[in-house]
């Protein structure tokens, strides 16, 4: 594009964040790097906007160099029509209320609003350390972001003419490094990354594998796989001892979620990944949850809960079934929530590609279809479920010794779901109808609004039937976001 005069000077300038910017934000590295002062005090006022603005068809793209697992909600990008040295720099750029539109979470936002809800599958929130968020304005006022180097469409087409390009260090975000496309060695990374994301491991054909291999005899060197193991990279609040073959949440009654473990390899046709429940804890709402994915355990960053992955997996939850986040079949088979130490779960993909789970070596029946080959076992360790050994087909050996550290369960503050005369769990749910922007999950214990930092309402949820007499329905709040006015309603 031309522009006239200094402009565009200016513009031929190299691609720098500007000399002003938010209150907490401290520049090095030649403007090229941007950083958060006092991250774990403050988690707003981290605004920086590009020196000029963006030429057509030039990418803007930065790397995340450093994160904080503190605050809720993380690193939103996008551009503005606001000149930098005029701007009077906002905490949060979503409090903009004119030219200016933002990549927030998995949603785009224009001048404060969300617009589009889902733009895309991956979440700003879930990236981390070393990641890429890129975008750039075409010619014909499309604006486009990727992620990792991969173009995740037009986010909108109504993209002012003058643009610079914005950061928002919000949140979790700490420092990011303005990255620029000559760079190589940062593309061949990234691109790589890519690859391996989209080709999980396992399960491929070896080199000396003959064309006309029957299909029984497994493809690739003629050595049996190796066993069934948990991957030593699991969820924050999870561990991975005996060997690969046990996972459990050391401190479960401190902890609810954070205990994702994957298997170390890819599932073949027909194989059944078993685990039997070793340990539990009064004391939450909710249970083991198993599944497959197609997420190499390798280069995933596991989320707090597997049901928060928007792609390539597939979950039982309670009794209920779960594809990237979206509850697929309500009424499944057993409730995996009702489950007692002792007792086994287990999934099988076919080679129809059908999806099979097992609960104490009773199949449910199928719960997916079209699930694609070389899938990771998933077993996501939530509330009650403390601790899992992975077991073999038949093999039913002793409970396992209780492998936390110091973890002794005593009395639980507030054990979740409430006993009610009888002494029987209530078997109170979340109705399977509700606001447009709620997502009923866990059996239909656990309600959460999706978008949260985009959507604020139209996430109203119902008990499943009606309250009995002197019956206690009681909640509780398992996550908040700091970013708008008024709270929960009951």
């Amino acid at each position: 594009a031309a522009w006239p005069g200094a402009a565009g000077a200016l513009c031929n300038e190299a691609l720098l964040f500007h000399e002003k910017c938010g209150a907490l934000i401290k520049l090095s590295n030649g403007h090229k790097t941007a950083e958060r002062r006092r991250p774990l005090d403050e988690f707003n006022n981290g605004v920086v906007l590009t020196n000029r603005p963006l030429r057509d068809g030039e990418m803007f793209e930065i790397r995340i160099d450093k994160l904080v697992d503190k605050w809720s909600g993380s690193i939103e990008i996008g551009v503005t029509a606001h000149n930098p040295n005029s701007l009077e720099y906002p905490a949060t750029m979503t409090n903009l209320r004119s030219g200016t539109i933002m990549m927030s979470g998995c949603g785009i936002l224009t001048n404060g609003k969300g617009t589009r809800r889902e733009y895309c599958e991956f979440s700003l929130d879930e990236l981390q350390e070393g990641d890429h968020i890129g975008l750039t304005r075409k010619a014909n006022n499309a604006l486009h972001f990727y992620i990792n180097g991969v173009d995740q469409g037009v986010a909108t087409t109504l993209t002012p003419l003058v643009v610079y390009g914005v950061v928002d260090l919000y949140g979790m975000a700490v420092k990011v490094t303005i990255v620029h496309n000559h760079n190589h060695s940062d593309r061949l990374r990234r691109n790589n990354a890519i690859l391996r994301a989209l080709s999980p491991e396992g399960g491929r054909r070896g080199p000396s594998s003959p064309p006309g291999a029957t299909p029984s005899v497994p493809l690739g060197p003629p050595v049996s796989p190796p066993r069934l193991l948990f991957h030593p990279n699991c969820g924050q609040k999870a561990a991975v001892v005996n060997e690969g073959r046990t996972a459990l949440r050391p401190h479960a009654t401190d902890d609810f979620n954070h205990g994702v473990v994957l298997s170390a390899r890819a599932l073949r046709d027909n194989e059944l990944f078993q685990v039997r429940i070793d340990k539990m804890v009064d004391k939450w709402a909710g249970s083991i949850e198993i599944g497959v994915t197609t997420h190499n355990p390798a280069h995933l960053q596991l989320p707090s809960t597997m049901t928060n992955l928007r792609s390539g997996t597939w979950m039982m939850t309670g009794n209920g079934v779960m594809h990237n986040g979206t509850t697929v079949l309500d009424e499944y088979g057993h409730n995996l929530d009702r489950l007692k130490a002792g007792d086994t779960v287990g999934v099988v993909r076919r080679d129809d590609g059908t999806l099979h789970f097992f609960v104490n070596g009773a199949a449910q029946g199928p719960a997916a279809w079209n699930v694609p080959p070389n899938v990771y076992a998933v077993v996501d360790l939530y509330g009650q479920a403390a601790q899992a050994t992975i077991v073999e087909d038949g093999e039913m050996t002793p409970l396992g010794a209780d492998l936390s550290e110091g973890d002794t369960p005593g009395s639980p503050e507030s054990p979740i779901p409430p006993v009610l005369g009888g002494g029987s769990p209530s078997d109170l749910r979340f109705h399977r109808l509700h606001g447009s922007n709620a997502l009923i999950t866990n059996g239909g214990r656990t309600a959460l609004r999706q978008n949260c930092r985009s959507e604020f309402n139209d996430a109203i949820v119902i008990s499943n039937r009606a309250l009995r007499d002197g019956e206690l329905f009681e909640i509780v709040i398992q996550k908040m976001v700091d970013r708008w006015s008024g709270s929960i309603e009951a």
